[in-house]
This record gives C-alpha cells, sequence and structure tokens, in this order.
C-alpha cells in the first residue's frame, strides 16, 4: 500500500511525496496520524542542518498522535482503534551510556522516522518504553506535543528550580512557553521571559510569566538585572539556539547561578564564558539534551491532568498537502508556534 509522505532532500528541499506504507513487524504498531505538530529541530534540518543529518529522508521529529491502524505479532497493550501517542524514541538501555544512567545520550536510540505523513510505524521498543493512550478528554493536538514538551520537563527538573528563584528564559518560542509553566510548577518567586515577538510574550503572560522583555525595545541583561534588585537571575534557560543567547544568559545570571543552554546552536559553533564568572561567581553552566523515558511518564502524566494545558501552543492547523506553506510560515510569521499538520 501507498501514502503520502513529507521528504527533505537537503536545505529548503522538502517535498511531499507517495511512498510504501510501513508494514509493523513484531512488536511493532502502525497508527493513523491524526495530528502532526512541527518542531524546531525541523526547522533546524530545514535551514541549516543537525548533526548526523542525512538526506533524503523522511521529514518529521516525531510529534504526533493518532490511531491504532494495525499492531504487530505480540502486541497486547494496544488494540486497532485506540487513540494514542508515541514519544519518538526509547533508548537501548545496554550501551555504554545507557549503563551510567545517561538514557538521553543513548548511543544506539530507537527512533520514530518520519511525521508528516500518513501512517506512521511505531517501533517495539517504543511501544514498550514510550507509547500511551490518549484520554477522550485530551486532544491530539496536546498529544501530539508530548516529546517537546517531556524534554522541557527534563529540561526543567535538571534546571534545580527552587523555591522564591527568579528564573529567566531567553526565547518566546514553544520550548520557552513550556519552561515558563514548568518554572511555576516548581515554585519561581519571579519568571522573566526575555524574547523578540509581542505576540508570544503576550502568550507567555497568559502561561504565568511574571515580566516580559522584548529586546527589540529594551536591554535584556539590564533589564533582568533591574528586576532581580541588581542581582540577576538566579537560575537561566536558554530556549534559543544561538550562541549569542548562549553568552547573554551568561552576563544575566546571578553569582552562584544555574544556567541550562538548552536550545541546540548549529554544527560546530562556539561560545565564550569569562572565567571570573566560572571561579569567582561559581556559576553552574551545563545543557541538556533529549530527555529520558522517566521525564517522558512524568511529562504524559501533566499533559493528561492538564496541569500544564498545552491547547494554546498550537497556533494554526494546516492540511498535508499544504506542509510546505506550512514550514514557510512558520519560518515566517511572528504568531505560528506550532502548526499542526492535519493528513
Amino acid at each position: 500500500m501507498k501514502m503520502k509522505a513529507t521528504m527533505i532532500y537537503g536545505f529548503n528541499d522538502i517535498r511531499l511525496e507517495t511512498v510504501d506504507r510501513p508494514e509493523p513487524g513484531h512488536g511493532d504498531v502502525l497508527i493513523k496520524v491524526k495530528v502532526a505538530t512541527t518542531c524546531g529541530t525541523d526547522v533546524k534540518s530545514i535551514v541549516r542542518g543537525r548533526p548526523g543529518d542525512t538526506f533524503p529522508r523522511l521529514l518529521g521529529h516525531g510529534e504526533v498522535s493518532g490511531v491504532v491502524e494495525e499492531v504487530g505479532e505480540g502486541v497486547t497493550r494496544f488494540q486497532v482503534g485506540q487513540r494514542v501517542v508515541a514519544h519518538n524514541s526509547a533508548p537501548c538501555f545496554t550501551c555504554r551510556m545507557c549503563l551510567k544512567g545517561l538514557y538521553s545520550l543513548c548511543e544506539d536510540f530507537f527512533y520514530v522516522r518520519g511525521a508528516y505523513q500518513d501512517y506512521l510505524l511505531i517501533p517495539s521498543k517504543i511501544v514498550e518504553v514510550n507509547m500511551f493512550e490518549i484520554p477522550d478528554n485530551i486532544t491530539f493536538e496536546e498529544a501530539a506535543q508530548l516529546e517537546p514538551f517531556s524534554c522541557a520537563v527534563y529540561g526543567a527538573a535538571a534546571s534545580n528550580i527552587k523555591l522564591g528563584d527568579n528564573v529567566a528564559i531567553i526565547g518566546d518560542g514553544a520550548q520557552g512557553l513550556y519552561f515558563v509553566k514548568l518554572a511555576k510548577l516548581y515554585g519561581a518567586g519571579k519568571v522573566i521571559v526575555c524574547g523578540h515577538h509581542d505576540f508570544r510574550l503576550n502568550i507567555a503572560k497568559k502561561f504565568g510569566a511574571d515580566e516580559l522583555i522584548n529586546e527589540h525595545k529594551e536591554n535584556a541583561e539590564e533589564k533582568v538585572k533591574e528586576l532581580t534588585g541588581g542581582y540577576g537571575a538566579d537560575v537561566v534557560i536558554t530556549a534559543a539556539g544561538t550562541p549569542a543567547a548562549w553568552e547573554q544568559a551568561v552576563r544575566m545570571a546571578a553569582k552562584g547561578a544555574i544556567i541550562n543552554q538548552y536550545g541546540g546552536c548549529a554544527p560546530e559553533t562556539t561560545f565564550t564564558v569569562p572565567t571570573g564568572r566560572v571561579h569567582y561567581d561559581m556559576i553552574t553552566v551545563f545543557g541538556t539534551f533529549h530527555t529520558t523515558p522517566y521525564y517522558v511518564h512524568r511529562a504524559w502524566e501533566l499533559i493528561k491532568s492538564r496541569t500544564v494545558d498545552l491547547r494554546p501552543i498550537v497556533t494554526h492547523r494546516i492540511p498535508l498537502d499544504d506542509v510546505k506553506e506550512a514550514f514557510n510560515l512558520l519560518m515566517t510569521s511572528k504568531e505560528a508556534l506550532k502548526i499542526a499538520i492535519i493528513p
């Protein structure tokens, strides 16, 4: 059988094509895609590439929810017709990194391939570890955000936000907005969002941000210092993937601060940290990448309970046939966060 699927052939070259529909093997599940939400990782692949990128390939970072179409031999937890969502990966649990407990650095990940297509094959390991039935009260659009939201849940936990901390978030995209909600759940005293788009900053306000800084109008570093009594932020999360943003995070951090350089930058780029900030000011600079099964499950509980309501993150809905236009909109509009691609 055939299906429509989005392929990427290189930078700024994506095409909707007809390809063979995958068939589930032992333990696999095939789902009929109902919603695939656009991902910043896919934008990076289209615009500038990511580490390990190869072309041509199916495009899609696996932000998908749908209905079970077919199950492979041995599958008992899921049945045809169920509303389901799967994370885009599962670790092998046996490589050197997994045995150290660093599951997000697994050397042999099991991955979903694609997203913007009629059907999606979920490999058996993901079915076992990171696949869930969607409750009737949760929309496909909310569920499809499981993968990116779980990365933020992991990043927020690692950032060690304490009650009353002043938290600065650099970036007003979907990931930045996730962090606003999570910082508030951790008891942050003041959440400050630095961005470039009033539309997105206004959503951040609705998500619970206490202070908004439009960097086109104000100096973010000076404003963060002003809002924190001259000290700087206790925790800084960089939800923007540029070396300039990473360096800005270091400058707006308080002494003893934790800085999570969460947003991935272009391959081979570097950033500079003054030695005095690390030694004399005792800041901690680190990054979190991807997520782990534990935080996937924690993220799903937050989505299911609507403790974190992800519905406002989807700002547009576009048919699969217009997938190229969807990404053009995502890369040019200041009012597009995530776009739901609907086959």
